[in-house]
C-alpha cells in the first residue's frame, strides 16, 4: 500500500466512522452518550468529532449502565519494559512457539485480541495469504529480528509452512499492552533493551515492516 493508498484510506475511514457516529446517536436516542478525549476528560461531541483522526487515535464505545461512552485512545504508545518482562514474554513465545529466540532480538509481535475462529484463519482467501507471504519475505530482511503471530486462543494454528498464530499464555502480553478491546489487531515491536513500540487498531503489513526498521536504527 502506497503512501497515497494509506492516506485516501484513513480518509475513508474517518468520514465512515464519522458517520456511523451519527447513525449510531440517531438509533440511540434513548441512551445518553457521553465524549470524552484521549486524557480522559470529558468533552463535547463537536470537539470529539473534530480531534477524531484514526492516524493518530480510535472512537472506542462502552456501555455504562443507561449511559454509552465513546472516548478517544492514542493509536501509538511507547516506553520501556522491565528485562524480567521481556524475559518472560521471550520464554513464552519460545514455549508455545518452539522457537528460540536470542536475547539480541528485536521482537515483533503481530497480535489479534478478539476470539476469531480458527476456521477463518484456515481459509484466507488467496490475496490475504499473498499478502502474508510478501510480508514473511520482507520480515526477513531485517536484521536480529523475530516475528510472531499471536492471539487469544489456547492452541496454536499452522497456516501456512511459515506462518503460525500462537496462544497468549496467561494473556500476558495483552495485559502488558493492551487497555482496552481494539478492532481487528495490533503490533508491537520491542527491542533487546526492553524499549517498545505499540500500534493499536488495523494496520498494514508494510506499516509494520516500515515501523520495524524506524525502530531498529
Amino acid at each position: 500500500m502506497s503512501y497515497l493508498q494509506e492516506r485516501h484510506y484513513y480518509f475513508v475511514k474517518n468520514f465512515l466512522l464519522i458517520i456511523s457516529l451519527v447513525f449510531y446517536s440517531m438509533i440511540s436516542l434513548a441512551q445518553e452518550i457521553e465524549f470524552y478525549g484521549i486524557d480522559g476528560n470529558k468533552i463535547e461531541k463537536i470537539e470529539f468529532e473534530e480531534k477524531l483522526d484514526q492516524r493518530f487515535n480510535l472512537a472506542l464505545s462502552f456501555q455504562k449502565g443507561s449511559k454509552i461512552e465513546t472516548r478517544l485512545v492514542s493509536r501509538i504508545q511507547t516506553g520501556k519494559l522491565s528485562m524480567d518482562t521481556r524475559q518472560e514474554i521471550i520464554t513464552n513465545l519460545q514455549e508455545v512457539s518452539g522457537i528460540g529466540v536470542g536475547n539480541d532480538k528485536m521482537l515483533i509481535i503481530n497480535y489479534i485480541q478478539h476470539d476469531i475462529n480458527n476456521s477463518a484463519l484456515q481459509n484466507l482467501s488467496e490475496e490475504l495469504m499473498n499478502r502474508l507471504k510478501t510480508y514473511y519475505k520482507k520480515y526477513q530482511r531485517l536484521r536480529n529480528s523475530s516475528l510472531f503471530f499471536v492471539y487469544t486462543k489456547n492452541t496454536s494454528l499452522q497456516i501456512n509452512e511459515s506462518i503460525s498464530w500462537h496462544p497468549d499464555k496467561n494473556l500476558l502480553i495483552g495485559n502488558t499492552f493492551l487497555k482496552f478491546k481494539y478492532p481487528y489487531g495490533s503490533f508491537f515491536i520491542i527491542k533487546p533493551n526492553g524499549e517498545y513500540y505499540a500500534w493499536f487498531g488495523e494496520y498494514s503489513y508494510d506499516q509494520v515492516i516500515r515501523q520495524a526498521k524506524l525502530f531498529n536504527r
